[in-house]
């Protein structure tokens, strides 16, 4: 890892590997496992400011990121959800804030991704996770539409 990290996100796409946010160094980097190399920085996205959050690969091309904590500050427990998303072709970032479906943002989230109806919609299941109250039980469902950040919830 071209700098030390900790609490960072984590996700794979075939053959490369992306590491986003963090304490120390909260940029985006994508590491190529074939060629056993470092290829960058990927600037420009909320990953940047992000330390303890979820990265999901979806489709082979984009990496979803929930949760986190923005900034300085804790951030965990407000009511409103940033999700992030990577185009890894394009190397371009999209986000869209939601209103929590739990009331608490939270962080260290579990997700799953989910049989779709269409190959552009997405469907990921997000659970657990940890908020201000502690950890949580609470579930919920995320989908879109890719190449159009609109998001829609369900508990």
């Amino acid at each position: 890892m071209p700098k030390a990290r900790s609490y960072f996100g984590l996700c794979h796409i075939g053959h490369k590997i992306y590491i986003s946010g963090g304490k120390k160094s909260r940029e985006t980097v994508e590491y190529d496992v074939l060629r056993d190399r470092w290829e960058g920085s990927l600037e420009g996205g909320e990953g940047e400011f992000c330390v303890d959050w979820t990265l999901c690969a979806v489709r082979m091309r984009y990496v979803y990121g929930f949760g986190g904590r923005r900034g300085e500050g804790d951030g965990v427990g407000g009511s409103v959800e940033v999700v992030v998303v990577l185009d890894t072709w394009k190397k371009l970032w999209d986000s869209i804030q939601l209103k929590s479906p739990t009331n608490q943002t939270g962080i260290r989230y579990g997700i799953i991704p989910l049989p779709c109806e269409s190959p552009k919609q997405v469907k990921l299941l997000i659970f657990g996770g940890y908020t201000a109250q502690g950890s949580t039980t609470s579930s919920w469902v995320f989908t879109s539409i890719l190449g159009n950040l609109q998001a829609s919830t369900a508990q």
